[in-house]
C-alpha cells in the first residue's frame, strides 16, 4: 500500500496492468547462442499486395527470406580514418582508466594522438612523453601519468582525442517481395489474415555481424516495416537501425 499523508495512492485503485505476453500464432524463433553471430525476424505478410522488406547488414552476408528463397550479398568496406573526443573525470591525478580491455581487438589503434587536461581555469594538452599506456592483470588499459598533475584529490577532467584507422563496413541494403500466395508460407496464417515468414541473416566466412539495419529506406513507399519478432545474437554489434529514417 502506497499512500500519501492520509490519502489513497491513485495507484492503489488502478487496474492491475497485464503483462504483454506473445501471441500463440507467431512462428517461434530459434533459440540463440549469445556467441553467435546472427539475426532471425519474424515477418508478416500481408493479403491483396506484395509485401517488400528491406535489410542491411555489414560485410558480406547471407540472408535466408523465408520463403524458399536465399540471397548472398557482397559489401564494400572502405578504409576511413576516425577521429572522436572523449572526455573522462578522474579522481586521481598520476592514471586515467581507458574504457579499453586488451581483449579488445585491436586495442592497439585506438592510442590517444592527445590528451587535454582541463581542472578549473587550468588546461594543458599533454606531450607524448607525459604518458604512457599500461595493462593492468585484469586486463584494463590506464593512462600513466608522468608527471602527476594537480594533486588536491578535486580531480581532473581529461578530454582524449582518438585517432584510428578502422575498416567501416556499410551495410548493404537489399531489397526482398513476398507473395501472400507462395505455397511455402501456406499453414502460417493468422487469424487477422496474414502470414508469416522467418528471415535469417548470417555473415559469410571471413566477415563478421556489426552492424544491422532494418527496413532502411528514403521514401520507398513499397517497403513496409512488418516485424512481428526479432532475435540477434552478436557479441560485436555496434550498429542497430529499425524503420524508416
Amino acid at each position: 500500500m502506497v499512500r500519501y499523508g492520509s490519502l489513497d495512492s491513485p495507484e492503489d485503485s488502478a487496474p492491475p496492468e497485464i503483462p504483454w505476453q506473445r501471441p500463440r500464432q507467431w512462428l517461434p524463433l530459434p533459440d540463440l547462442d549469445p556467441d553467435d553471430e546472427i539475426f532471425v525476424g519474424l515477418a508478416a505478410i500481408f493479403p491483396g499486395a506484395p509485401t517488400t522488406l528491406a535489410l542491411g547488414a555489414s560485410g558480406n552476408f547471407h540472408v535466408d527470406w523465408g520463403d524458399g528463397s536465399q540471397q548472398d550479398v557482397f559489401s564494400p568496406s572502405p578504409l576511413i580514418e576516425r577521429w572522436a573526443w572523449s572526455t573522462y573525470r578522474s579522481q586521481q591525478a598520476s592514471e586515467l582508466e581507458l574504457p579499453l580491455f586488451s581483449t579488445d581487438l585491436p586495442w592497439i589503434n585506438r592510442l590517444p594522438e592527445t590528451i587535454r587536461a582541463r581542472y578549473g581555469p587550468q588546461s594543458i594538452t599533454l606531450p607524448s612523453s607525459a604518458y604512457q599506456l599500461e595493462v593492468r592483470a585484469d586486463n584494463r588499459v590506464v593512462v600513466l601519468l608522468d608527471p602527476p598533475l594537480w594533486s588536491d584529490g578535486i580531480g581532473s577532467i581529461f578530454e582524449v582525442l582518438w585517432r584510428y584507422p578502422t575498416t567501416l563496413l556499410v551495410p548493404t541494403i537489399v531489397r526482398h517481395r513476398y507473395d501472400h500466395d507462395n505455397p511455402l508460407l501456406a499453414g502460417t496464417e493468422t487469424s487477422r489474415g496474414y502470414r508469416q515468414a522467418i528471415v535469417t541473416v548470417t555473415p559469410q566466412p571471413g566477415q563478421r555481424l556489426t552492424a544491422l539495419r532494418l527496413q532502411d529506406g528514403y521514401g520507398d513507399d513499397e517497403t513496409v516495416s512488418s516485424w512481428l519478432d526479432i532475435a540477434i545474437a552478436s557479441p560485436i554489434l555496434s550498429e542497430l537501425w529499425i524503420g524508416k529514417r
